[in-house]
């Protein structure tokens, strides 16, 4: 997002076209010069990188490998070049080695290669590289010979294909040797990012898309250039092709052997997560029916256990991950046995540590400006790392000297030059005052923003300069409807740094004079507000000053950083005013050579222009498609933005992939019907599902009233009567009905708290007075919360089996009450006192009976069975599944079987249970009966 600043000629082309429409420009702007919004508050990073070979440039390199026979590398180019070059720091250039284009005028894409263990005497090559061939494209692993002498070259002629199979937008494409001295290449599901999985092939074994191959090369069997290894793992799994070693990859880029025998692979993410696995024989890493820890196609059945990756990245730290190599130099001391990886969009580099496949350990080394594609390891056991930018070159990692020691940052909003007056929010000279035309919800607070740009730069075309700086202060009533209570609680900063785009907070003192930076996790405030709309008459409020990572979730690159700063928002539908675009034009802050094509204003989402449509979609776009949006983060396949056209949204009858929340056929927007619509659901809940997900604890009841509005006038089916008021649809239903009609509201408050359905109470939470809302116990919490309030067995065994509870009954039984897949509860107070049970239920997995080990099991035919072991003979083992049925398995019929020390029963079970409705529980738990 840096963009460089205006050159003189195309800013005046730019004066020009803006004399044209009749806007008028200004070269008495006054400069921003008191700039103090510089560095980082955070130490320095451990590590730094440092070019070496300075003389090479190389434009595109996909792969490097280092020959210690010739003491040379070799890097390939994405467009079929290969280049040698001594290793030599002064260097002056390197020599052509080779150019596939010649033999492959269709190729596409050069984008791996491996010395054949044996280069030193056999010297065989061999690359990995897409071509197409008419409407098909192909992905070809190649067999070169290379020539000796001083500047060795591939000798084209001697070329063999030795495996052929279908490419087409994720080719994985990455070839190794491993200890063993068998050839691996990876590739990836063959497809573009959308949708997930075109091809359906993540979890199918009858093709070699989403695998890594394994194959013995120095064999040939028959026709074929290699063999197949023995000790393949699918080589009698039915359908599946006998090459595959790992399976369930979404595009593995880039793969090295640890020094633990194992391969380690990173594997570039979809919405959420970018991944690192360590694979070993057989390996399901669940492309896709997840994505990392999340779930994609939840209902697609894997034909093996899927083995979950050891590291994982959210996207608002990484985006298309490269593996790495274990460091094994001694530069760094602090680093040794480490496996360092690193990210191709963000260039962060990290170490990881491991033992086994337990993460010990992982840290951010550095945040480059790298378009990291590979690592390599040189003759002196250090890592080189290969830039992929337009004329880039090679890379070393360092220690950073000065890591650790302190930074000059402002730690004051005083002091960062934007105010010459803080305590009454006066901007310093050169920064500027603007305003947006829709807000999104914030919780009943309001914002006041500023542009600052260093000098007199311009935000040309879209592009910030370097050290720009946006600012916006979040207020509060705290008298709710008057103006003299507001109170000042935080001062947001979005700072353009050598580094890209980073975020800050600063929290405002209760004398309202200075406000001050807030911790790197970010922090939060209770406060109170009188507010006689409010049941009771006050609000209590719980306001996160949001951590930086939390901040630059929203704040993407995918999203455009800047969220509110656009053409469509900076223009007004009503009167020109002193903060809207013409004026940022006429003061010389942004300027285009060609300005958009008919931009138009958005509309207010609470006003009375635009179209219903319009409204709805811009309030959904402000408050969701900063997340929602293609790679952004969001967590399921609907989209919010406000360019996308709404049939290609995936929003109106399409199937919920995070639940239905108990609706009746519940799709993300039924058309007609918010009462069914998942989407509607989220944001009239302060519960768990609440969205927007970052940014809002509280219900927006203007905004819920226009979606349902909006719903409403779509065409869909005729209303269906509903069931009793304790179904999810039933009371969204009676929602709507009090935003209609609020004498309906009281009744409808009434009845949802006596409900047994959660998703239920949690909506109408937000009608009760806080001392009246349920204190639910969370994640973590004291056990004598518990263990203190006289419990109600009659109310417990409706929550063991209510299906919105704790769902006890999915799997326990209590005198007949409930399914018999886990242990029949009974007489389980006969076996532990309270406090021990209920350290049972929080810590599930801290102590299981050996016959509720969950054990998974595979047979011949490719299925897949998890239960509980339930009787055995000589023949044949038998596995209470789900559901209490018992499926009985020839042992003659097993590939393999596995038990895992983690309990079945999920931990978090009483999280969204009241102290006293977890006391309940525990009390019939005890009683059973």
């Amino acid at each position: 997002m840096l963009g460089p600043a205006p050159k003189p000629t195309a800013l005046f082309l730019g004066v020009l076209f803006l004399s044209f429409l009749g806007i008028s420009t200004r070269a008495d702007r006054i400069p921003w010069t008191q700039s103090r919004v510089v560095g980082s508050p955070e130490p320095p990073p451990i590590c730094r990188v440092e070019r070496i070979f300075p003389k090479l440039a190389f434009p595109e390199p996909t792969d490097l490998v280092y020959d210690p026979a010739s003491q040379r590398w070799f890097v390939g180019l994405l467009g079929g070049r290969m280049f040698t070059f001594a290793n030599n720091e002064g260097v002056l250039s390197a020599d052509l080695a080779g150019d596939l284009r010649k033999s492959h005028p269709n190729l596409i894409q050069f984008l791996s290669f491996a010395l054949h263990p044996g280069f030193s005497t056999n010297h065989l090559f061999y690359t990995v590289f897409t071509e197409g061939a008419g409407k098909t494209n192909r992905w070809v692993l190649g067999r070169f010979h290379v020539t000796t002498g001083t500047s060795p070259a591939l000798d084209t002629s001697s070329e063999t294909t030795v495996f052929t199979t279908f490419a087409g937008g994720h080719d994985g494409a990455c070839v190794r040797f491993g200890p063993d001295g068998m050839l691996y290449a990876s590739l990836g599901d063959g497809s573009s990012p959308e949708p997930p999985d075109a091809l359906h092939t993540g979890q199918d074994l009858s093709d070699y898309l989403s695998s890594i191959i394994r194959l013995d090369v120095d064999h040939p069997s028959g026709e074929k250039p290699y063999e197949v290894p023995t000790d393949n793992p699918f080589l009698k799994h039915p359908g599946a092709r006998p090459e595959i070693w790992a399976y369930g990859f979404r595009n593995p880029w880039r793969m090295n052997f640890g020094p633990d025998g194992a391969l380690w692979v990173g594997d570039v993410g979809w919405e959420l997560w970018e991944m690192i696995h360590r694979v070993t024989r057989g390996y399901n890493a669940g492309w896709s029916v997840t994505e990392g820890p999340q779930l994609v196609y939840g209902d697609l059945k894997p034909p093996t256990p899927i083995h979950p990756a050891i590291s994982v990245h959210a996207h608002s730290e990484a985006d298309s991950i490269t593996g790495g190599l274990f460091y094994r130099g001694d530069r760094m001391p602090r680093l040794k046995g480490a496996y360092i990886y690193g990210d191709w969009t963000t260039g962060k580099i990290w170490a990881l540590r491991n033992d086994g496949d337990r993460l010990v350990s992982r840290e951010e080394l550095c945040d480059t400006t790298l378009q990291i594609v590979s690592f390599a390891e040189g003759p002196d056991r250090e890592l080189v790392i290969l830039d992929h930018r337009g004329e880039s070159g090679l890379y070393r990692l360092l220690l950073n000297e000065t890591g650790g020691s302190p930074v000059a940052f402002p730690k004051k909003l005083s002091e960062t030059g934007l105010f010459s007056d803080t305590r009454l929010q006066t901007p310093s000279p050169g920064v500027l005052a603007y305003r947006i035309q829709a807000e999104m919800w914030q919780d009943h607070a309001t914002s006041e923003r500023w542009v600052a740009v260093p000098g007199t730069n311009v935000i040309w075309n879209g592009a910030f300069p370097l050290n720009t700086v946006f600012a916006k202060t979040y207020s509060m009533e705290m008298e709710a409807g008057k103006s003299s209570s507001r109170r000042r609680l935080e001062t947001q900063l979005l700072h353009q740094s050598p580094e890209g785009w980073q975020a800050y907070s600063y929290r405002w003192n209760s004398e309202q004079t200075e406000a001050e930076l807030v911790p790197l996790a970010g922090a939060s405030e209770n406060i109170r507000i009188e507010d006689a709309g409010a049941p009771g008459g006050y609000r209590d409020q719980n306001w996160r000053f949001a951590s930086r990572a939390e901040c630059l979730r929203c704040h993407n690159p995918w999203s455009g950083n800047v969220l509110g700063f656009n053409i469509e928002q900076l223009q007004s539908r009503e009167k020109p005013s002193s903060g809207d675009f013409r004026a940022l034009l006429n003061g010389g802050v942004i300027a285009y050579e060609k300005l958009p094509d008919s931009p138009t204003a958005w509309p207010n989402p609470y006003g009375n222009e635009g179209t219903l449509e319009e409204r709805s979609r811009v309030w959904l776009h402000v408050n969701c498609a900063h997340c929602h949006r293609w790679g952004a983060g969001g967590g399921v396949v609907s989209y919010f933005n406000h360019d996308g056209k709404l049939a290609d949204l995936r929003l109106i009858d399409f199937k919920p992939m995070r639940g239905g929340f108990g609706l009746e056929d519940p799709k993300v927007i039924v058309p007609g019907h918010p009462e069914r619509s998942v989407l509607w659901y989220r944001i009239n809940t302060e519960g768990q599902g609440h969205m927007p997900h970052m940014g809002s604890r509280l219900v927006d009841q203007a905004g819920s009233g226009l979606l349902a509005e909006w719903i409403e006038s779509m065409p869909g089916d005729p209303p269906s009567p509903k069931p009793a008021f304790d179904r999810t649809s039933a009371g969204l239903s009676a929602l709507r009905a009090a935003q209609k009609d609020r004498s309906t509201l009281p009744a409808a408050v009434q009845n949802s708290q006596v409900s047994t359905n959660a998703f239920v109470r949690q909506v109408f939470e937000t009608f009760l007075s806080p001392e009246k809302r349920r204190k639910t116990l969370g994640e973590q919490f004291d056990p004598e919360q518990v263990l203190g309030p006289v419990g109600s067995p009659v109310r417990g065994r409706i929550l063991f089996a209510a299906e919105n509870g704790p769902q006890c009954a999915r799997c326990h039984q209590i005198s007949g009450v409930g399914k018999t897949y886990g242990p029949d509860l009974t007489a389980i107070g006969r076996k532990y006192d309270r406090r021990t049970l209920l350290d049972q239920v929080i810590y599930p997995s801290k102590s299981i009976a050996p016959e509720f080990l969950l054990r998974t099991v595979e047979t011949k035919d490719g299925q897949t069975f998890t239960g509980f072991a339930e009787g055995k003979s000589e023949t044949e083992i038998g596995l209470r599944v789900e559901g209490g049925t018992v499926v009985a398995i020839k042992r003659t019929d097993l590939v393999s079987e596995t038990t895992s020390t983690i309990s079945a029963m999920p931990e978090g079970l009483l999280s969204n249970l009241t102290a006293q409705e977890a006391a309940d529980l525990l009390a019939y738990l005890i009683e059973g009966r």
